[in-house]
């Protein structure tokens, strides 16, 4: 157990070395970003040959792509929860759960979502995704509340990972507020799949900000949730 986890933290340090040039970038540029290093480009890869639907697509780059995903998860991925809201008359949106996580892993969810603002009087319209690695047992997990007020939307998120017996580490957080329900001002997250590419554990979501659709990957280093690509996708 010893060896593994220091195995895994001596692949990390090299790993967070190389990714140092695309960090930087990050966080001065956009959510498109160009690869600057081989384990964004080998991300990209894979994300665009899973993902990648008609090309180019909307409005934007050459490299934009028509986001396609898979009905049934990634193989070596298996869903413990998911759901799925259909708009209903009067701009309502009917949603439907099915599975849900343990007990521990949504009380944890609920608590991050009550300290970003969410009323405790709200959890029972919490809805709740939960992918697992067959092959490493690391999950991607989101939990999503969502409701519209007249031309309002009240939302908060909360995207995390978890491998068990260590701590959840939280990728992506959405405070909760209320925007136009036409033209939402919020940038929301949908997990889409776990995948091992360059020798680390990957997650894959998509990002959604009203006409501006992309696609990321998400590692997480020293417990620390890194990104290493962003971009593909497209915008209206």
């Amino acid at each position: 157990m010893l060896a593994s986890r220091y195995s895994r933290r001596a692949l990390g340090c090299v790993f967070l070395l190389a990714l140092c040039s695309f960090c930087v970038q990050s966080r001065a540029a956009s959510h498109r970003t160009t690869c600057t290093n081989p384990i964004c480009r080998n991300v990209r890869a894979f994300v665009k040959a899973h993902y990648c639907g008609k090309s180019p697509f909307g409005n934007g780059p050459a490299d934009s792509c028509e986001i396609a995903l898979q009905k049934n998860p990634l193989p070596g991925n298996s869903s413990i929860a998911n759901f799925k809201c259909e708009w209903a008359d009067q701009g309502q949106a009917h949603c439907t759960q099915r599975g849900v996580p343990s007990a521990e892993i949504r009380a944890g969810l609920l608590n991050h979502m009550h300290a970003l603002g969410l009323p405790k009087q709200n959890d029972n319209a919490v809805l709740f995704s939960e992918l697992i690695s067959d092959s490493t047992g690391w999950h991607l997990i989101e939990a999503y509340y969502q409701q519209n007020e007249g031309h309002e939307l009240a939302v908060c998120q909360v995207l995390a990972v978890y491998e068990p017996g260590q701590a959840i580490h939280w990728v992506r957080t959405v405070p909760f507020q209320k925007t136009d329900s036409d033209v939402p001002t919020v940038t929301l997250w949908s997990p889409i799949s776990i995948a091992q590419i360059s020798g680390q554990q990957t997650f894959i979501l998509e990002g959604d900000a009203y006409e501006d659709h992309w696609l990321e990957a998400i590692t997480i280093l020293d417990g620390h949730a890194v990104t290493v690509f962003s971009g593909l996708g497209y915008f209206l």
